[in-house]
């Protein structure tokens, strides 16, 4: 069916990207040629009143919602780390109901003429939105996605904001990509449990991503 389906939308002239179960990934390639790029790991936590705090003095960036930066700014960094524009996406993304969106933002002097002003520049984003816990499953959970940030240090700090947004009891998922080895270092060393492995795979080349700069991907679906 995804053969036929590529086909008849005149996209088999394009790079499709896709996420695998592991047992499944010879079925794509045969199907559509696909190629196995890199693991995705699924983490599971718990949302919890036992927070880890962030000293102020610590924080490399400050994080504003997402609505006070400029969106052609967010839209050239999505782009920088996804690989390719996205900007309707995008917006349709960071405007569903119940999504927390953070903007990582840097403030540096915009010159020595002015030592007042300021210019800013966006060093990270993530969001977290609402989801069900599983398929036909009424209870509520949250999923992170995507946390793109340009150091350890954004990444860590936007991963902390958005898990302090989670209800005490409430799991939360993300999904990391194992190539970027500090996103894996973050989430097991604040607790979260691995539940499942998918492949991700592209017909043509790894997409452009910046792996070492995805935190947490956007969705399974998407990337």
């Amino acid at each position: 069916m995804i053969k036929a389906v590529t086909e008849a939308s005149g996209m088999s002239d394009r790079n499709i990207g896709l996420d695998s179960v592991i047992n499944m990934q010879d079925t794509y390639s045969r199907m559509i040629g696909a190629k196995f790029a890199w693991k995705d790991t699924r983490f599971r936590g718990i949302g919890s009143n036992n927070i880890k705090g962030v000293k102020k003095d610590d924080n490399p960036v400050s994080l504003v919602s997402v609505k006070e930066v400029d969106f052609e700014h967010l839209c050239v960094f999505d782009a920088s780390v996804f690989g390719t524009p996205r900007p309707t996406f995008l917006k349709s993304w960071i405007s569903q109901p119940g999504m927390v969106a953070l903007a990582a933002i840097t403030t540096t002097p915009a010159g020595e003429d002015d030592e007042h002003s300021q210019k800013t520049r966006i060093a990270g984003y993530g969001c977290i939105r609402l989801s069900f816990e599983s398929y036909q499953d009424v209870n509520f959970a949250r999923r992170i996605g995507p946390i793109f940030a340009e150091s350890t240090a954004v990444g860590s700090q936007l991963f902390d904001a958005l898990v302090a947004t989670v209800p005490p009891g409430v799991p939360y998922y993300i999904d990391v990509p194992e190539t970027n080895e500090s996103a894996m270092e973050l989430v097991r060393e604040s607790g979260l449990e691995s539940v499942v492995q998918t492949a991700r795979m592209f017909t043509k080349g790894d997409g452009g991503v910046q792996c070492n700069m995805v935190y947490g991907i956007t969705s399974l679906e998407v990337g």
